[in-house]
């Protein structure tokens, strides 16, 4: 009888999951996304039933496809990967559909914590299996999320060509949201192929579907990427009108991690103002809030920009070997740097480059490169 009862508890919860799971893709994603949160430890019980009972792993199947957005809105960067990793583990036996479907939220989770190698490897093979099956909503999921991990990577040019698919496949079956957010993919590809005008028109298509679904994440997301193209053009205070839009549409989206990479880029920003005070405060404010949840990208991105921060202030000795354990650890886990930090870097590079002797650069980039997380 215990058992019954369990077994329609997660039943439940898989039901909740698909109709709830659709819905935090709107308009009122973030109070269902709350209701998510506020319900968390019924769909934890449910996850953990499916993978007691064999018969009811497609249970766990389906929470892990439709709450890697919850897990990644509210910053559950590990224990969204632990999740996914164990069905993972149990789907493997079974193959198929209940196999792809899981592979594609471990690839988005290992993306998230900054596992790229592991991410692409799942991410190519959740797109290959669905395109056997030719299941619609799997096959244009599974391209937008391996083209996101591929754009991690620092792989524009591979990346784009899975975004234009799954476009594709979102109007076909008439899934605004993910096209929109699938333009917006393609316009940072498209930038860090250099091709700025193609990467304005993807962002003018997505911004019209976005200011008609009127989701605040969304709208978020489109704003930053127009400062993102700003900022590689050089026109910071543009960029900075795109990025304060930006802070009021994640605060209503209650989006901690896009909250705190955008401390990062107003960081950049006041760096660039010269106000010097207030850049490394927001550094390291984003730093802070990366550490506490869990995100290694995030926090390679912040330690290269303290370093940018330092060499302009004149600490080049100090900052060269803080630069390099950033860039030690963004390749250690496969990434790249963002298209727009691009430009940061190559101006941080140069600027360590005129201050120092080759050899003494040598020997400071190589004691960056042994350095550890903790250590930077």
């Amino acid at each position: 009888e215990l058992l019954s009862m369990r077994r329609r508890h997660a039943a439940l919860f898989a039901q909740k999951a698909e109709v709830v799971g659709m819905l935090i893709y709107g308009s009122q994603s973030t109070m269902w996304l709350r209701r998510i949160d506020e319900e968390h430890d019924n769909y934890r019980a449910a996850l953990a039933f499916g993978l007691e009972d064999e018969k009811s792993l497609e249970m766990s199947v389906q929470i892990c496809l439709y709450l890697p957005w919850f897990w990644y809105r509210y910053g559950h960067f590990h224990e969204g990967r632990d999740w996914t990793e164990r069905v993972l583990a149990a789907a493997e036996e079974v193959g198929g559909l209940p196999r792809a479907m899981t592979l594609l939220g471990a690839a988005l989770m290992s993306m998230w914590e900054g596992d790229l190698d592991i991410a692409a490897q799942r991410g190519h093979e959740s797109a290959e299996t669905f395109d056997v099956i030719g299941m619609g909503l799997g096959q244009s999921q599974a391209q937008m999320g391996y083209g996101v991990v591929l754009l991690n990577q620092g792989k524009d040019r591979q990346a784009y060509p899975h975004f234009l698919t799954a476009a594709e496949l979102f109007d076909e079956i008439g899934l605004e949201w993910f096209k929109a957010t699938t333009l917006v993919h393609m316009a940072n590809a498209a930038l860090g192929l250099g091709e700025i005008d193609k990467a304005l028109a993807s962002l003018d298509q997505a911004q019209v579907i976005v200011n008609k679904i009127k989701d605040p994440w969304q709208l978020g997301f489109c704003s930053n990427n127009y400062g993102e193209v700003a900022r590689v053009q050089g026109d910071f205070a543009a960029a900075e009108t795109y990025y304060r839009k930006t802070e009021e549409y994640y605060r209503e989206a209650d989006a901690a991690s896009d909250q705190a990479r955008l401390l990062y880029a107003l960081a950049v920003i006041a760096q660039h103002k010269e106000q010097y005070e207030k850049a490394s405060v927001l550094f390291h404010e984003s730093f802070s809030a990366f550490r506490e949840l869990g995100n290694k990208r995030g926090m390679a991105e912040c330690l290269a920009g303290i370093a940018g921060l330092a060499v302009q202030q004149g600490a080049a000795d100090w900052a060269l070997p803080l630069y390099s354990a950033a860039e030690a650890l963004m390749a250690s886990f496969g990434a790249a740097w963002w298209p727009a930090d691009r430009v940061e870097h190559e101006r941080t590079v140069q600027l360590l480059q005129s201050k120092l002797t080759s050899n003494e650069f040598a020997d400071l980039w190589a004691a960056g490169q042994a350095m550890q997380l903790d250590q930077a």
